[in-house]
């Protein structure tokens, strides 16, 4: 991941609570409240400097549980290497 993809993760941060509670979806997990409702879908467009697809799976799954975890509509990706 790079290192401006994980500045939009924590500046994603103040919209949820400083506590967690149990995740109404997911009972075996937890999670912040969410304080502030943004966007309600998502998605990822991702360029890289290695030829093959495999280098792009921890971000895109990285991504993907973002998106669950922030109950957004995960729309899909475009990954270039």
């Amino acid at each position: 991941m790079s290192g401006l993809m994980k500045t939009f993760i924590d500046r994603t941060l103040p919209k949820v609570e400083p506590w967690l509670e149990s995740d109404p979806d997911y009972s075996h997990l937890s999670t912040h409240p969410i304080s502030w409702h943004g966007p309600k879908k998502i998605f990822l467009a991702a360029g890289g400097g290695f030829p093959e697809f495999e280098h792009y799976d921890s971000l895109v799954r990285t991504f993907r549980h973002y998106a669950r975890a922030e109950k957004m509509e995960y729309l899909g990706e475009i990954l270039r290497p």
